[in-house]
């Protein structure tokens, strides 16, 4: 019998509490939901062949993410009473009664390594079903997005569904169907020290995505008109190919869902004004924790032509998207034209 215990504190969805006796009640139904529910926010394990852990000798040590969690833990005692709470909870984080809070440093620990797994398995999957998709060399994307950004003490009211559903529908609608794309959403506290790139210090949320079945040209030129440049963003679109040994690809997959967030500080140096990383303040980690406690891990994801299904990465591209992709030829065309086709053969 599943323990159905209630937990201390609600599992938030999009402002929606699921705990699970509020949505189930007592009884099978009951038992089905809190094991739908654990999976869901505590993800098994990858196999070991993709696991990031065994792979990169730099990837943070349960240890780290322990002491990490606990200094939030620390600083969350002079928060308000949502902060207190938050507090409490990530302090009962056990091996096996995780928070799955999106502040807590360990449960994002433990996302991180089943989603390099996942998507692992879905390179491996599509080398082998879909090498169609492979003509063109696998990109990595960073997209930062001016009309996101966020002054001190705003954050809340950034929304990031409806910011990854905004990125899906851009690409959809820029000629880029058929990629297979997958991702992260991370954060950055930007201040400039030098006082002379005239703006106040603001939040810059941003994506980090492996893009599959396109070219640099013609993603730049989908999403141009929608990522512009201004003062705070010198380069809205950076794309560059991901390199081909299993060390470069993990790292960059474990980079896109990172819980380590910084603070990106310009300063004058020999070689004119330049950024360098720093932690977190007490406030600004604060703000932070606060917002990400409003979703759970999984919200962070960007995912197309994929989805997930419990704790499994599934590809969803149907074979008809496939078609009449040559270079420099809109594929929505050669999509219009499969299903003409299918229709005049009915």
């Amino acid at each position: 019998m599943a323990d159905l215990t209630p937990p201390p504190f609600p599992y938030i969805t999009h402002g929606i509490s699921i705990m699970k006796h509020e949505t189930c009640g007592p009884g099978p139904r009951a038992e089905r939901c809190a094991s739908a529910l654990r999976g869901m926010i505590v993800p098994p394990p990858p196999p070991k062949k993709w696991d990031i852990r065994r792979i990169d000798d730099r990837f943070e040590t349960v240890g780290k993410a322990k002491k990490d969690r606990l200094l939030m833990v620390h600083r969350l005692r002079t928060a308000d009473k949502n902060g207190r709470r938050l507090g409490k909870r990530l302090k009962r984080c056990r091996t096996k009664e995780r928070c799955g809070s999106s502040a807590c440093r360990t449960c994002g620990r433990q996302v991180r390594r089943w989603f390099v797994g996942e998507a692992m398995r879905l390179l491996k999957q599509i080398q082998l079903e879909r090498s169609e998709l492979l003509e063109h060399p696998i990109l990595t994307v960073t997209l930062i997005n001016r009309k996101h950004q966020r002054a001190p003490g705003q954050l809340h009211s950034l929304d990031i569904i409806k910011m990854v559903k905004q990125l899906q529908t851009q690409l959809a609608r820029g000629g880029l169907r058929h990629v297979v794309v997958f991702g992260g959403v991370d954060f950055s506290f930007n201040v400039d020290a030098t006082g002379t790139k005239g703006w106040e210090p603001y939040w810059a949320p941003h994506f980090h995505l492996v893009v599959i079945g396109t070219t640099k040209k013609a993603l730049k030129a989908a999403l141009d008109r929608h990522f512009d440049k201004d003062e705070t963003v010198a380069k809205p679109i950076q794309v560059t190919p991901l390199r081909e040994t299993l060390k470069d690809r993990c790292e960059f997959l474990s980079y896109c869902l990172k819980t380590a967030f910084e603070r990106k500080v310009y300063r004058r140096t020999k070689k004119g004004i330049r950024p360098s990383n720093e932690d977190l303040n007490k406030a600004e980690s604060l703000e932070l924790a606060m917002y990400l406690e409003k979703y759970l891990p999984f919200h962070r994801m960007f995912l197309k032509n994929a989805s997930r299904i419990g704790s499994k990465l599934v590809l969803k591209l149907r074979p008809d998207e496939l078609s009449s992709r040559t270079e420099g030829q809109n594929p929505q065309k050669g999509l219009k034209r499969a299903r003409r086709a299918k229709l005049r053969q009915r």
